[in-house]
């Protein structure tokens, strides 16, 4: 320690502070114990992650495996009968039985869209028309055919179809619809529009193409079109 003056002050000079070192901080035994108990546990997650891939090619060989097997028996080529001692024949019949069954229970709605139809008939073709009256017969007639058309497009419905869109004054589109006849027009904004709808179409929604597209007479523009308009198929 030196002595100086500064102002007629006493003043002591010390030498200026040595940079402490950084200390690490220590670990608890607590904190080691911790440490030690996750590297373990991620060590045996990254076992179980090795296992489970090995398992999982394991399994899609034999799937794949099986696959090949069940193919081979549903070929038509394939004469070679189911034997009742392999897991693999039981296992046709039980993927044939399901399948048929999901095949049973989506047809049923249609299937008794169909027996009302065919016990409408029935019932019509033993009823005796001898006492109806002209009038009384055309009106029946009419009504059965409403009936009629009333069950079809409620089968359609059921299997899944929708109508498609299609009205007069609706432009033409290739996807939808179908033109049979073609009706000239003088009117230049009336070309390539619906001018009538022959017959409905139907589809599956969120299919690509209709299935059924419906039937349209469609407005072709002519200039020199007369006021009456032409038709040709």
């Amino acid at each position: 320690m030196t002595r100086g003056f500064r102002d007629g002050d006493l003043h002591v000079n010390t030498p200026p502070p040595r940079p402490q070192q950084q200390q690490q901080p220590q670990q608890l035994p607590d904190e080691v114990s911790a440490r030690t108990l996750l590297d373990k546990l991620n060590n045996q997650v990254d076992n179980m992650r090795a296992n489970m891939r090995t398992l999982e090619t394991s399994m899609l060989t034999e799937f794949r495996q099986l696959s090949e097997y069940v193919t081979a028996k549903l070929d038509e080529g394939t004469t070679e009968p189911l034997l009742d001692d392999d897991p693999r024949d039981t296992a046709i019949r039980a993927l044939e039985t399901a399948r048929m069954d999901i095949i049973s229970k989506t047809l049923a709605p249609a299937a008794k869209v169909v027996v009302d139809l065919l016990k409408h008939t029935e019932d019509g073709l033993q009823q005796d028309l001898s006492d109806l009256t002209a009038e009384q017969a055309q009106q029946q007639t009419r009504d059965m055919y409403e009936y009629f058309e009333q069950q079809l497009q409620d089968l359609l419905r059921v299997l899944g179809f929708a109508d498609v869109k299609a009205k007069p004054g609706d432009a033409f589109d290739r996807k939808l619809h179908k033109t049979v006849r073609r009706v000239e027009t003088s009117d230049a904004s009336l070309n390539d529009t619906i001018h009538c709808v022959l017959a409905p179409g139907f589809g599956h929604p969120g299919a690509q193409n209709t299935a059924i597209p419906a039937q349209v007479a469609v407005y072709r523009y002519v200039a020199s079109a007369s006021k009456s308009p032409q038709t040709d198929k």
